[in-house]
C-alpha cells in the first residue's frame, strides 16, 4: 500500500473488516515499511481505530510509532493490549503530518495475530502453555492411540488446513450434531430453502440508536401507492455529492426538484437567497399552481426592504400603507436618520394639501 505525505494533517489507511475484541486482549501487529525519500517530519505508526460496542468510533491505538525514515524495507512490529472500553477494533496505518508532500510510505506483509496469555508463536517457537497436560506420551515422543481427546484440543486449534479433503463423511457427523453454535457463517449461495424468516433490522433489538447504519446506493426509491412516502430523521435531510461529506468536513449541496414544496420555513445556506423564474414570483393561495383553471387568491409580502425596477398594481388603484407618512428618498432608506430625499413624479397629484419640506418657499412650475 502507498500513503502520500500531506503537508497539513495526518493521513491514515483503515481496515474495513471490524475485529472484535475484549479487554485485555493482546494484538501482535507487524509490517515491513519503507518511504520514498528522507525528506519530511511525519511520524508513521501501525496501530487500531477503536469502537465501543455500538461500533461508536472512541478513539485510536498506536501499537508502534516510527520517526526515522528510511528507503530500504524495514520490519517493524508491537504488541497493543486492548483498553477496558473498546469492544472492535479496525487496523490502520498512518503517516502523519510530513510538512511536506513529495514523500510517500509504502507498507507491505502486514501480520495481525491475536496472543494466547500473552505468548505468541512465531517460526515453531511453541512453549508448554499451548500444550495440553500429557497429551505427549512416552518412548520416543510419540502419540499413543487414543491419546488426543476433546479435552485436549483447544478451542478453534484444528484448521482446515489440518482436515484432508474427503476425511469427514457423513457417517463421521451423528444426527442433530451440527447446530446454531457450530455454523460461524452462511453466504446466499449456500442456502436452498423454501423460506427464510428475515431479521427485520440488524441487530433487531427494536432500539434505533443500536443499528449499524450503511450507505444504500440505488437508481430510484418508489413508495407504495397512493399514499405518502416518508423520510424519518432527527435533524436535517441533506441532498448532497455522493461521497458527502468531503476530507475537509465540508458538504457540496445538489438541486433538489419537486412540484409543491410544503414547510413552515425556508433559510439560505448562503448570504442571499434566490428563486427563479421566468416570468412573475407570485404568492398565492396554498395548493395553486401554474396551469390551474381556478383564479389564484394574492396573498400579501411582509419583509424589510424591497428593491426592484418596478412595482406594478395587478388591477384598479394601487394603495400603499401607512401609520404615518410616506417618504421617497434614496435606496439606502432611512440610514439612521441621514434621509436623502428623492423626487417624485406623476400626471396628476390628489392631496389635501401640499406643504413645505424645509427652507423658506414652496416652488410650483
Amino acid at each position: 500500500m502507498q500513503i502520500d505525505a500531506s503537508n497539513t494533517r495526518n493521513t491514515d489507511i483503515v481496515q474495513e473488516k471490524f475485529i472484535e475484541v475484549a479487554a485485555g486482549d493482546q494484538l501482535y501487529l507487524e509490517m515491513d515499511y519503507r518511504n520514498l525519500n528522507l525528506l519530511g517530519s511525519g511520524g508513521m505508526y501501525i496501530g487500531t481505530k477503536n469502537y465501543d460496542a455500538k461500533k461508536q468510533h472512541i478513539g485510536w491505538g498506536a501499537v508502534t510509532a516510527i520517526t526515522t525514515k528510511t528507503t530500504s524495507f524495514k520490519k517493524q512490529s508491537g504488541t497493543y493490549t486492548i483498553p477496558a472500553n473498546v469492544r472492535y477494533v479496525q487496523i490502520r496505518v498512518t503517516f502523519s503530518n510530513n510538512g511536506e508532500t513529495t514523500n510517500k510510505l509504502y507498507v507491505d506483509n502486514l501480520i495481525v495475530r491475536r496472543k494466547s496469555n500473552a505468548d505468541l508463536i512465531v517460526d515453531g517457537a511453541i512453549t508448554a502453555n499451548h500444550l495440553a497436560v500429557n497429551s505427549i506420551t512416552a518412548a520416543n515422543g510419540a502419540l499413543a492411540n487414543a491419546s488426543i481427546t476433546r479435552a485436549k484440543l483447544q478451542n478453534a486449534i484444528i484448521g482446515t488446513a489440518q482436515i484432508e479433503d474427503g476425511t469427514i463423511t457423513n457417517a463421521k457427523i451423528g444426527n442433530l450434531a451440527v447446530d446454531n453454535a457450530k455454523i460461524s457463517g452462511i453466504s446466499a449461495n449456500k442456502i436452498n430453502a423454501g423460506y427464510i424468516n428475515d431479521l427485520s433490522s440488524i441487530p433487531s433489538d427494536g432500539i434505533a440508536e443500536n443499528y449499524s447504519y450503511r450507505p444504500i446506493r440505488v437508481q430510484g426509491v418508489r413508495f407504495a401507492p397512493n399514499g405518502n412516502g416518508y423520510l424519518g430523521t432527527e435533524g436535517e435531510i441533506r441532498i448532497t455529492s455522493s461521497g458527502f461529506q468531503q476530507p475537509d468536513g465540508s458538504y457540496v449541496y445538489r438541486p433538489l426538484r419537486a412540484g409543491n414544496i410544503y414547510g413552515t420555513s425556508f433559510i439560505s445556506t448562503t448570504t442571499n437567497a434566490y428563486i427563479g423564474a421566468d416570468n412573475e414570483v407570485r404568492f398565492v393561495n396554498k395548493g395553486f399552481i401554474d396551469g390551474d383553471v381556478s383564479t389564484p387568491t394574492y396573498r400579501p409580502l411582509r419583509c424589510g426592504d424591497i428593491t426592484a425596477g418596478h412595482i406594478a398594481s395587478d388591477s384598479g388603484n394601487m394603495y400603499v400603507g401607512s401609520d404615518d407618512e410616506v417618504r421617497i428618498v434614496s435606496r439606502g432608506g432611512y440610514n439612521g436618520g441621514n434621509i436623502t430625499w428623492r423626487n417624485l413624479r406623476a400626471n396628476l397629484l390628489y392631496a389635501n394639501a401640499v406643504d413645505i419640506n424645509n427652507g423658506t418657499h414652496v416652488y410650483l412650475r
